[in-house]
């Protein structure tokens, strides 16, 4: 059979420019080919070829290498990272990955929204640099060091936008590792801004009253019980004046 009906009709046209090639005298390299198995399936080799003369005959003596295990291992890897990258652009909390001297190798968008950096305004500028407030940069290096001895950590705390207003956050480290060193480190960053102020307003409603505003009847005996308990303490009086607001509880009761 020739040749060329081994080789996969995508790459028949490489084929062809490589066998115009002039003779060489030295071994040749080439890789990433495809060929056909008789069954039809794929193969993939490299193939080395060294050309000599034989009575007169240009003739190639070409070695074929089975690759398939390792394309198909690069094709898996390819599909990991794939799904990976699309988890870390797609993610709605803001991840930046690091190099080993703890400075930026990249972030996703929601980690530009949060702190309002551009990518190409974050690459390469230290992580504590970049984030963390003044008085928080001890907890930045802390978290660092322990990230960087392959150590994982969550901590809510605070941390610095651009504008250098601060957002209240869930913080996240992780190490990246390989061949079991620390190569590098994940840190992930959940905006707790909203999450903090809805608590604030539950607290705020269950302990005042929604339609004057003022502490409820339970706050008000919690506090009259906590400052009668001190005045008893400290053998001092203590007073509570009572208003009574006629007719109150019908509007009370409307609204």
């Amino acid at each position: 059979r020739s040749p060329s009906a081994l080789v996969h009709p995508d790459d028949a046209g490489r084929f062809k420019a490589e066998r115009d090639l002039p003779a060489h005298t030295g071994p040749r390299r080439s890789s990433g080919w495809r060929h056909l198995r008789r069954d039809g399936s794929v193969l993939r080799v490299d193939l080395h070829t060294q050309d000599f003369q034989r009575e007169g005959r240009q003739l190639s003596l070409v070695m074929a290498y089975d690759t398939s295990t390792l394309h198909q291992l690069v094709d898996k890897a390819d599909e990991q990272n794939a799904f990976f990258r699309q988890l870390f652009l797609g993610s709605p909390d803001a991840i930046t990955l690091l190099d080993r001297e703890d400075r930026v190798v990249d972030v996703n968008p929601a980690f530009e929204k949060l702190f309002q950096f551009s990518r190409e305004e974050a690459l390469r500028r230290p992580i504590n640099e970049l984030v963390v407030p003044t008085d928080r940069e001890a907890e930045g290096a802390a978290l660092s060091a322990m990230t960087f001895s392959g150590g994982t950590e969550r901590m809510d705390t605070v941390r610095r936008r651009k504008d250098g207003s601060e957002v209240h956050v869930s913080a996240f480290s992780y190490p990246v590792l390989l061949n079991g060193q620390v190569v590098g480190a994940y840190a992930l960053y959940h905006d707790r801004s909203r999450t903090r102020r809805l608590l604030s307003e539950l607290s705020y409603r269950a302990s005042h009253d929604r339609l004057t505003g003022l502490l409820n009847r339970g706050v008000v005996e919690d506090l009259a019980a906590e400052r009668l308990a001190e005045a008893n303490g400290a053998h001092r009086g203590f007073s509570l004046i009572h208003v009574e607001l006629d007719q109150f509880k019908l509007i009370n009761d409307s609204y």
